[in-house]
């Protein structure tokens, strides 16, 4: 052993290379270790006591078999007779340990670890650089690659083998390139995970595209693990089983690089994550429009919901106040970002209103587009036979008025989508023998409607303007030409707003007309 010694300390006095002389003391010093003679019973050391052992009979495989098993301490049990399940006998039959949790992973473990391990691999190449340049091993390189295993300690499971000194980055790899596969699975597992934590909240959603950048990352970080002498690594492992128990769940179809047959070019690593990044840069803005909006349509909910409270304070009398002009603004700012005008959410906020809106002719012109969509979102749901959303109003003495002189009389309405509930709503408010409903459409001629406004029975004809284009304007004139009322309807559809126009334009008229009224005294 002394000569062992002897030889491994000329050895190390030889070499001239710092670095080797180190790592070759080290060596050294561990073989010697390893080398050096167990101490034997003469040594001092109390020979293990030998345990006597007896026939036992277990349950093995579902039967009765008769072994021989250490006795300790139960020779008095009754030969024969199973031995009774200890502490470790039972841990044998204790529940399963949960399956790995490997989403989890994915999202707080994955992306640290890949992006330290490409710290790492670009340190190794400049650390290479360092040393042919004459650094000092202990000065100059053994703080930083203390300083990587240190963070490397603090992430569970991350294990640096770049820095190994036996399983190192073979020479004359691409330390670049690996890096570049590893920051790949990074950005592409942070760009899977925040879509779908988002993608309710952003249409389209780039959801498949995030799973195929993922798959073509994933893939290439195992080709390139493969060509340095066949390496794994487990941040590979997490990011394609999520994969495919994502895929499997939703039952999507990655075109590419999800078979080891099909693998990604770990050269393409920049322009991959270039990609990456767009769909990134792409996606954020789309995030930062939806919560934009989500701002704006909780803006919508706080002043429709003040003037919902009007509405039940004042019996329908909605005013052009502050609350509905912050409504309209509103509506009007999520259109122009975009925020179609169809958009559910708004719509939604905007229907216990519909029927009480403010009189106004001269609304913007996204808002004018987004009564629109109300008044055909109303349609819908009636003819869904969904139940009258609007606030319960109500009659007010108007309606009463309006009822007496109108009872018994066909009315025309123009305009705006056919709602059944809300035609039958009108009918009976004013118990009409019956209320004829128009639907129009944008640039349509009035000559289509000049048959109804002469029929000897129409008595009145009701022009809904918010959803008429000017050269409806000409209805006016037909009403002239066979003597029929004329009444515009800027506002709601409610029989109480419906009563106060009525009342305000041709109310004298009405009360000189014969019952029920067929055409202008």
């Amino acid at each position: 052993m002394q000569e062992f010694e002897t030889i491994l300390r000329a050895m190390t006095q030889s070499v001239s290379n710092e670095t080797v002389r180190t790592a070759v003391a080290a060596l050294g010093q561990w073989l010697v270790a390893i080398s050096r003679p167990r101490p034997a019973e003469s040594d001092g050391l109390a020979p293990v006591e030998e345990v006597p052992s007896v026939e036992r009979v277990l349950q093995l495989a579902g039967a009765a078999q008769q072994v021989r098993v250490r006795d300790e301490g139960l020779s008095d049990a009754t030969p024969g007779r199973p031995i009774a399940p200890s502490v470790e006998s039972d841990a044998l039959h204790a529940p399963a340990r949960p399956l790995r949790d490997w989403w989890t992973d994915l999202r707080h473990v994955v992306p640290a670890r890949a992006r330290l391990k490409a710290t790492a691999c670009r340190w190794v190449r400049e650390r290479e650089q360092r040393l042919a340049d004459g650094a000092d091993w202990q000065a100059q390189i053994m703080p930083r690659q203390r300083e990587l295993i240190a963070a490397a300690r603090e992430l569970p499971g991350c294990y640096l083998w770049m820095l190994d000194p036996f399983h190192g980055v073979p020479a004359g790899s691409d330390e670049e390139m690996l890096a570049g596969s590893y920051e790949c699975l990074a950005s592409s597992a942070e760009l899977l995970l925040g879509v779908m934590d988002h993608e309710d909240q952003v249409a389209p959603s780039p959801f498949e595209t995030a799973l195929a950048l993922l798959a073509e990352s994933t893939s290439a970080l195992r080709v390139a693990l493969q060509d340095l002498s066949s390496k794994s690594d487990d941040d590979v492992d997490v990011a394609f089983t999520c994969l495919r128990e994502v895929t499997q769940q939703r039952q999507i179809y990655v075109h590419r690089h999800m078979r080891l047959n099909d693998p990604a070019d770990p050269k393409d690593w920049f322009e991959r994550q270039q990609r990456i990044e767009a769909v990134r840069t792409r996606f954020d803005q789309q995030l930062g429009q939806a919560r934009g909006r989500h701002l704006l349509l909780n803006k919508v909910r706080y002043h429709a919901t003040r003037l919902a409270a009007s509405v039940a304070r004042t019996n329908g009398k909605v005013e052009f106040d502050h609350d509905w002009a912050r409504v309209v603004q509103t509506s009007q700012e999520l259109v122009d970002a975009g925020c179609p005008p169809s958009n559910r959410d708004l719509l939604e906020l905007l229907v216990p209103l519909a029927e009480h809106l403010p009189d106004h002719d001269d609304y913007p012109r996204a808002f004018q587009t987004v009564l629109r969509e109300l008044d055909h979102f109303l349609a819908a749901r009636d003819a869904l036979a969904v139940p009258d959303a609007a606030l319960p109003v109500a009659i007010n003495p108007d309606v009463l008025r309006v009822r007496e002189l109108l009872r018994g009389s066909n009315i025309l309405l123009i305009g705006g989508d056919r709602r059944p509930q809300t035609q039958t709503k009108i009918k009976e408010a004013f118990e009409l023998a019956d209320l004829h409903w128009i639907e129009t459409r944008a640039h349509e001629s009035v000559a289509s409607f000049e048959p109804h406004v002469a029929h000897q029975t129409t008595g009145l004809v009701l022009l809904a303007i918010r959803w008429s284009s000017h050269s409806f304007g000409e209805v006016r004139q037909l009403c002239e030409r066979y003597e029929k009322l004329f009444v515009r309807l800027p506002g709601g559809y409610g029989p109480n707003q419906i009563a106060q126009q009525i009342l305000n334009q041709v109310g004298r008229q009405l009360e000189a007309a014969p019952r029920p009224i067929t055409a202008a005294s």
